[in-house]
């Protein structure tokens, strides 16, 4: 289904509605993730004089393109009428990000990570949406994928050189983007634009995620007869989902054309939490020896109730059991500078240090608070 196009006056309409009040509309596809649930309470936030927002959100049938594109075309008015309505920025950080499930079913992978995106690209660009923002992966890279090697920083102009069904069709998605907004500006449908964000390894309150286990792991609120083995590869930047949605909410609004030469031009970022140098990036078991220390560190007596295994010795059993291969090294280099600085806590008045390792031990803090 092709919607038809807005009309020249309703986008002028629009841009002097949004002067005037200093309000615009974000559509957020995969809201109830651990970024998306972010991403609502950032854009919800009420930021003083800069814009506010009002959120829609879509919960329905992400393979559906008719669902799809009414729900970027249409809101629905406080009178439950459907009216013609397309918002100004569309984030989609909607995914099948489990990479045992996507090596089970490609097909899904394919139809979430690759189609979705290429739907929804296709549906801004019929309906005029200023921007499109994307959120991928550091797994379309690898480094070493089944051996240990020196870890390198990759960045976007080198070639993506994914090892399994989850790199692989959120490949896919990136590349139906990029040929969908090349196709409409080449055929002069639209001047609208779109971003990609590649990020890596997040942890964020709304969702139970790597650090919350080894959490649980070392303090004993969970047991298992096997010991758990930690990847001595899969290097990556933990990154603060929170801190993370903050820098969308930024790139949504546009702020770094003041200081950040070129950005309007660039299409593809690197958002993952700062680093000095790639050396001190954590392997998998790297990471849990860190999360270890801050609990230590947080006055806990933590178990050290987990091993070492080779990426090689892994990647052979996931080959046997069919589950995902995993990279030695996929480490993201920064794109953003915004992630250079801090965060707001939800009060307002302080502020969350970005850098990795800080930041994963102010969220260890925060939930042995709770």
């Amino acid at each position: 289904m092709v919607s038809k196009r807005p009309d020249k006056e309703r986008i002028s309409k629009m841009s002097e509605y949004y002067n005037h009040y200093g309000t615009k509309t974000v559509l957020i596809f995969g809201a109830d993730g651990i970024l998306g649930r972010e991403l609502v309470d950032a854009f919800k936030r009420d930021h003083g004089d800069y814009p506010h927002w009002y959120v829609r959100t879509f919960y329905d049938d992400v393979t559906n393109y008719q669902k799809v594109d009414k729900a970027i075309e249409y809101y629905v008015s406080d009178a439950g009428t459907w009216k013609s309505f397309p918002p100004d920025v569309v984030i989609n950080c909607a995914e099948m990000a489990d990479a045992n499930e996507c090596e089970k079913n490609p097909e899904k992978a394919y139809a979430v990570n690759a189609v979705l995106p290429k739907n929804i690209a296709a549906s801004c660009t019929a309906h005029n949406v200023p921007l499109f923002i994307h959120v991928s992966t550091n797994q379309i890279f690898a480094n070493g994928a089944a051996k240990d090697v020196i870890p390198s920083i990759a960045d976007t102009r080198k070639d993506a050189s994914p090892v399994n069904q989850y790199g692989l069709s959120k490949l896919a998605g990136e590349t139906s983007i990029m040929n969908e907004y090349y196709t409409s500006a080449n055929i002069g449908l639209t001047g609208c634009e779109y971003k990609i964000i590649r990020t890596s390894r997040l942890y964020g309150k709304y969702q139970y995620n790597f650090v919350d286990y080894v959490c649980d792991l070392c303090l004993g609120k969970i047991t298992t007869n096997i010991q758990p083995k930690f990847l001595n590869g899969n290097i990556s930047v933990p990154t603060s989902a929170k801190a993370l949605a903050d820098e969308l909410w930024n790139i949504a609004n546009g702020y770094y054309h003041d200081y950040y030469d070129g950005w309007d031009k660039k299409n593809v970022f690197h958002c993952v939490n700062p680093f000095k140098s790639a050396n001190e990036i954590p392997t998998q078991y790297g990471y849990a020896e860190l999360i270890f220390k801050c609990l230590e560190k947080a006055g806990m007596k933590p178990n050290h109730y987990f091993e070492k295994i080779s990426c090689e010795n892994l990647n052979k059993q996931a080959k046997e059991e069919k589950n995902a291969i995993m990279p030695y090294c996929s480490v993201l280099e920064p794109s953003s500078p915004s992630m250079f600085e801090y965060s707001r806590t939800e009060d307002g008045l302080h502020f969350i240090p970005n850098r990795w390792n800080e930041s994963l031990e102010y969220y260890i803090k925060e939930k042995i608070k709770k």
